[in-house]
């Protein structure tokens, strides 16, 4: 018994089995909290107003924030170079920003 015990162990231990990584109850893990409804409204509106401006940028935002996608895949979608993708995410997250904190 002590040899199957020890067996299991090291083959807990070892990196591909997750090595030195730390087990963590499910319980002590935090769900980050989701977006409060004003603040999506919010954002709807902004975003709203951004289509008009800016549609691409409004593009982008759609899909990275609600569509999840990564910079990479919406370049490949929008037929753009992941640079542009980032300019224009990084442009119109501080213009959401300040339409939002301006309410």
């Amino acid at each position: 018994m002590r040899h199957i015990l020890i067996d299991r162990t090291r083959r807990r231990m070892r990196l591909r089995h997750g090595g030195d990584a730390e087990r963590v109850e499910l319980d002590a893990i935090e769900i980050p909290e989701p977006p409060k409804d004003e603040v999506l409204l919010q954002l709807n509106d902004a975003l709203d107003e951004l289509q008009t401006i800016a549609p691409e940028r409004a593009n982008i935002v759609k899909l990275r924030f609600f569509g999840g996608f990564s910079e990479a895949e919406v370049a490949a979608l929008l037929d753009l170079s992941e640079r542009s993708v980032q300019r224009h995410w990084a442009c119109a997250k501080a213009w959401l920003f300040e339409r939002i904190q301006g309410h």
